[in-house]
């Protein structure tokens, strides 16, 4: 099995890591095992981009890079990518005494039926304002924002941080925060909420608008690009439910399926691309033990059997390609810890 694995929604900076940060960190020997066996791949500015490469789209030229990741999601949906389309996240923000933070675990995920809810009472209560919210889960997506602003950037980026240089100036900016600020008022003690922290879950206090942009940005057509490069047919199967990656792959040929673990990944495969959030479920979770658990261990294990031809691994834009065939020239390379790799 040839096998891809993005890592998504993971942020780390070195500038991070100190005044005892990185202790407070758990320990990988799984992925740790797998970047110390691991050969640098060209960097890609984020995890989406190498999904590009990956998926055979010409990455390296600026037009696909500037893709919208909102205009390749909204393939999953009857809307045309010119109508102002944004990510509309649900986040958990925290107020502090100077300043406000995007909670830890903030980026929320919503079921089919929540998101689905959400949108209809949205849409109920935002009639005639030229917004609309529709269903993604397990995100949200708005038309009829400005399409020219600069938006908010991915809020994976922002994960226990203060917000303070999230917010872009200009115009359309300042519209986009006026709807933000709307939304925030609507969502402050909804029903929906209540019950959200009745079951234990963050509320929604917040709609992260991001992912959009320019319409020629949504524009550049990635179907015109799957024939220029004729790779539809030797598109690969692709697991995980990531908006983005599900856009992608509809827009060129393929399918998505649901994989959770190594595990899940149907007998037989020969090759397969992969997308795992690094965000935290809830305040309980610990994604990257979770990820350590589920996929870097046993893909560990998997290359010391030689069950794996070789594997391509993606955290943010970093990558690196093992091969079984090196594991015994290794042995002199030290142990790094894993996020000395891989943070930016």
């Amino acid at each position: 099995m040839r096998l891809t694995l993005c890592v998504t929604d993971f942020h780390l900076e070195q500038a991070a890591l100190g005044a005892g940060a990185a202790e407070r960190l758990p320990a990988l020997p799984g992925l740790e095992s797998l970047l110390r066996q691991g050969r640098g791949l060209a960097p890609q500015p984020d995890w989406r981009a190498a999904l590009l490469v990956e998926a055979g789209v010409p990455a390296a030229s600026a037009q696909a890079l500037a893709l919208a990741p909102a205009h390749v999601a909204a393939r999953l949906l009857d809307v045309a990518p010119g109508n102002g389309l944004w990510f509309a996240q649900p986040v958990h923000r925290v107020a502090g005494i100077s300043r406000v933070s995007l909670h830890a675990a903030g980026l929320l995920r919503l079921s089919p039926e929540e998101a689905l809810g959400w949108s209809e009472e949205f849409n109920r209560a935002f009639d005639g304002s030229g917004l609309r919210l529709h269903p993604l889960a397990p995100t949200l997506l708005m038309e009829g924002l400005p399409s020219d602003a600069q938006g908010q950037g991915d809020p994976a980026r922002w994960l226990g941080a203060a917000l303070s240089a999230s917010i872009a100036p200009g115009a359309a900016d300042r519209a986009m925060r006026a709807v933000g600020a709307e939304i925030e008022m609507w969502l402050h003690e909804h029903p929906r909420n209540q019950a959200r922290e009745r079951r234990g879950e963050l509320a929604v206090n917040g709609l992260w608008l991001w992912g959009g942009g320019r319409g020629e940005n949504g524009e550049l057509d990635v179907l015109t690009i799957n024939k220029q490069t004729g790779t539809q047919s030797a598109l690969p199967p692709a697991y995980g439910d990531d908006v983005f990656l599900r856009g992608l792959w509809k827009a060129r040929g393929g399918a998505v399926e649901r994989a959770d673990r190594f595990a899940d990944l149907p007998a037989g495969t020969v090759e397969a691309i992969v997308c795992c959030s690094a965000a935290a479920s809830g305040p309980r979770d610990d994604p990257m033990q979770r990820l350590e658990n589920d996929w870097f261990a046993p893909l560990r294990d998997a290359l010391a059997r030689r069950e794996l031809a070789s594997l391509r691994l993606w955290i943010g834009g970093r990558g690196w390609r093992i091969a079984p065939s090196w594991l015994p020239r290794l042995p002199w390379r030290r142990p790094v810890r894993w996020w000395r790799e891989a943070a930016t």
